[in-house]
């Protein structure tokens, strides 16, 4: 998860509890950003949406600067390190999946070398 969703997952985490909404203004979600990203309107909708779209919060409404938002369970687990979709990361079955295509070939090319000898 990036910085920017970690940083808001954590402000909402810390104001309340789970599965419970909260009103906020627009000023309060931006404040909680790190000091290195940019606090802009549209980096904070991106990142309420990829955090949306993962199941980490739920947005009840949202009117000119007031979010209605409740941190959902899976916000509990704080792990800054979890890919989330549209992001980079290799996961398990991918390796699976190219090991398998791997020794498939082997395999193959084993057995056309064997039934070429005799």
């Amino acid at each position: 998860m990036d910085e920017i969703c970690n940083a808001i997952i954590t402000k909402l985490c810390d104001l309340g509890e789970l599965d419970n909404y909260l009103i906020l203004e627009e000023q309060e979600l931006l404040d909680a950003f790190p000091t290195t990203a940019e606090k802009s309107p549209d980096a904070l909708r991106e990142a309420l949406n990829k955090l949306r779209a993962n199941g980490f919060i739920d947005i009840r409404y949202e009117r000119e600067n007031l979010f209605c938002i409740a941190p959902l369970k899976r916000a509990e687990v704080k792990d800054a390190t979890a890919p989330i979709k549209g992001e980079k990361g290799l996961n398990k079955f991918y390796f699976f999946a190219v090991g398998c295509f791997l020794l498939g070939f082997l395999g193959s090319l084993l057995g056309g070398i064997i039934a070429g000898l005799f």
